[in-house]
Parts: structure tokens; C-alpha cells; sequence
């Protein structure tokens, strides 16, 4: 492992590195998301991809039965992203709509 990198395994046995550089932010954390632009791979029953960041937690978006679905919200801005929150709909019983899911952060 490099001098001053953090490294972590994945599943495919690829290994990726990140500097370790990181500063704890002394500011208050702030949700940035709410009213970015965003988007997703297909759009089912008019659920747009701005209902994921409109700030309400009774809203979602929702995509086909894709073989890749995505979404993806663009903040507008470079932050310090400390924590990343994700909400999975719970719905007549079932909890399991949001699953393995991979989350990529950094420009686009």
C-alpha cells in the first residue's frame, strides 16, 4: 500500500486507493441536494427523478425494470461529501425495491 493511501478490495478482486489526505470539515454537515438537477435511466409512472432530492421523505423516484437502472443528481458545486443518505421506499410490507446498490461520487 502506497505511503499515505487508504486501500480497499472489492468484489472483483480489483483493489482501488484514495489519498488520506481527507480533513474532517468543522462547519455543520448540510443536505446539498434538494432541488439539483437530476436524472435517471427511465422513468416509471411519472415518478421524475427530482422527487429522490425534493426534500420530502414521502416522495421518491422510480425507475422501469431496467437491467442497469441509474439516477444521478449533479450538487453544482465541489463539497466535502461526508455522508451520503439513501431512503428505501417501505411499501405494503415490502422493503427489499432498493438493492445492491453502487454509489459513484465525483464529477462527472
Amino acid at each position: 500500500m502506497p505511503e499515505g493511501e487508504v486501500c480497499e478490495s472489492l468484489k472483483d478482486n480489483k483493489v482501488v486507493c484514495i489519498n488520506d489526505d481527507c480533513k474532517i470539515p468543522k462547519e455543520e454537515p448540510r443536505y446539498v441536494a434538494p432541488g439539483k438537477i437530476s436524472g435517471q435511466r427511465s422513468t416509471y409512472d411519472y415518478r421524475i427523478a427530482g422527487k429522490a432530492v425534493d426534500g420530502l421523505t414521502n416522495s421518491h423516484s422510480h425507475t422501469e425494470k431496467d437491467n442497469l437502472p441509474y439516477w444521478w443528481v449533479d450538487l453544482g458545486n465541489i463539497y466535502n461529501i461526508m455522508r451520503i443518505e439513501v431512503i428505501n421506499r417501505f411499501e405494503h410490507g415490502y422493503d427489499s425495491r432498493l438493492h445492491d446498490l453502487d454509489i459513484t461520487v465525483g464529477p462527472a
